[in-house]
């Protein structure tokens, strides 16, 4: 077999990988090869078709923030496109109250409002500023131990599966909201309007799915290789071995795969960047996709910080569009966490069907039985903020960058991100190196 010469090889064909290849399209650089190793493009930003239900891998919706990232979207989506007001909200202590918790405390009980408005007064009359050295001295000191005690640590301890004195706090700008004071009290006693965090709105294809930008995406691609994994990469040589296509030589290589998996792949490298590959650690998510034969209440997404639920949150999909759901039906997506193993499909659906039952999504007499269901295993869903993951993505990325390999991505830099995000960095990213 031949070597397959380019200027640019894109490792995965995930939102990033597709954006950096959609961006030297436009920019009439041709001379790069996109590699995907799935039978379909998209990566966990893809979609399924069963049943007549559109499922995604998860709650994959598009929160724009820059002029941008809604050009681009809005000139790939079109009209395919629909705007939402978020509908978030918290299930605790048997009632449901909006999201953020810590600005929406209203209609929790009594004795609950009291310990978290208390707490939140004494850690800021404390005066002590937020420190970075973990998430709990984080959080305490801007919530109090109310707040923590009763979402903060239960609710992020179940997503990232670690203890809250382990995960840093260098993750939680934009995604935790940090109300005032004042604000803090006004939502405890009185019901909340305002709407806080980084996606008070969001975007998202009116069919198709999530992978419906990924469409629009690979539509204007067209050196696109699909079924052809990475196996091997040769930095020195520069070359790596594709499944399918055997040696493919590169002048520069844009890695848009998780980044522990990527380090792998490399021959012979030094022992440091193994050790620090090691140390990065990933959360495993299951995520079960339930079709009904029903109508939902009007929200969007629930989070559950209590251990009674294994999942941590429920996201309701038809909600989103009406297209993605037979008429009168309604899909979910539960996202619960998974430690090692097999999961029980069978098992986890049970689980979610009573859970969903136990929090009144479901009626309790009467239930209805799904009428499609799609399980799917995300392997690194969240990468773990630990102490030391910035030291390892720093020296892994350094070292394959020196090697002409650059990383970009929500798993290409081992990082917690949005779609805007892993867009615009991707086209960034492609547009400098065929420069």
């Amino acid at each position: 077999m031949t070597t397959i010469k380019t200027d640019i090889l894109i490792a995965g064909a995930g939102i990033s990988g597709l954006s950096a290849a959609y961006h030297l399209e436009k920019k009439g650089k041709r001379n790069y090869l996109l590699v995907e190793k799935e039978p379909d493009f998209g990566g966990l930003c893809g979609s399924f078709e069963k049943d007549g239900y559109t499922f995604d891998w998860s709650g994959h919706l598009l929160h724009l923030h820059t002029n941008d990232g809604m050009k681009l979207v809005k000139s790939l989506l079109g009209s395919n496109i629909g705007r939402l007001e978020r509908s978030a909200w918290i299930y605790s202590h048997g009632v449901c109250t909006k999201y953020p918790f810590q600005a929406a405390l209203y209609g929790l009980p009594k004795d609950v409002v009291t310990e978290c408005v208390t707490g939140a007064v004494k850690s800021r009359s404390a005066g002590k500023a937020p420190s970075g050295a973990n998430f709990h001295d984080w959080a305490l000191a801007l919530f109090g131990e109310g707040i923590c005690r009763h979402f903060m640590f239960p609710y992020n301890e179940k997503l990232w599966g670690v203890p809250s004195k382990e995960l840093g706090s260098d993750w939680c700008a934009p995604f935790v909201p940090r109300p005032s004071l004042d604000e803090i009290i006004r939502g405890a006693y009185w019901p909340s309007e305002k709407q806080y965090g980084y996606n008070p709105s969001f975007l998202y294809p009116l069919r198709g799915g999530s992978r419906a930008l990924c469409a629009a995406l690979a539509k204007h691609i067209s050196n696109l290789k699909l079924g052809c994994a990475v196996e091997k990469i040769d930095l020195q040589t520069r070359t790596a071995q594709v499944k399918g296509l055997g040696t493919v030589s590169y002048k520069k290589l844009i890695n848009t795969l998780p980044l522990k998996e990527t380090a792998g792949m490399l021959d012979a490298p030094p022992a440091e960047i193994r050790k620090h590959a090691a140390a990065l650690r990933a959360r495993r998510v299951h995520v079960v996709n339930l079709g009904f034969p029903c109508k939902m209440p009007d929200k969007h997404w629930l989070y559950f910080p209590e251990k009674q639920f294994p999942f941590y949150r429920a996201g309701i999909a038809s909600n989103f569009s009406p297209h993605v759901a037979p008429k009168g039906h309604c899909s979910l997506y539960i996202e619960i966490p998974v430690d090692s193993g097999s999961p029980d499909n069978a098992a986890l659906e049970k689980q979610a069907v009573a859970g969903l039952v136990r929090c009144g999504l479901l009626p309790e007499k009467n239930t209805p039985r799904p009428d499609s269901a799609l399980h799917l295993d995300i392997g690194s869903a969240y990468a773990v903020y630990d102490a030391r993951r910035a030291p390892a993505v720093q020296a892994l990325t350094s070292y394959l960058a020196k090697h002409s390999c650059h990383c970009t991505g929500r798993y290409g830099l081992w990082r917690y991100s949005f779609m805007e995000q892993d867009l615009l960095d991707a086209r960034d990213l492609a547009l400098k190196l065929a420069r």
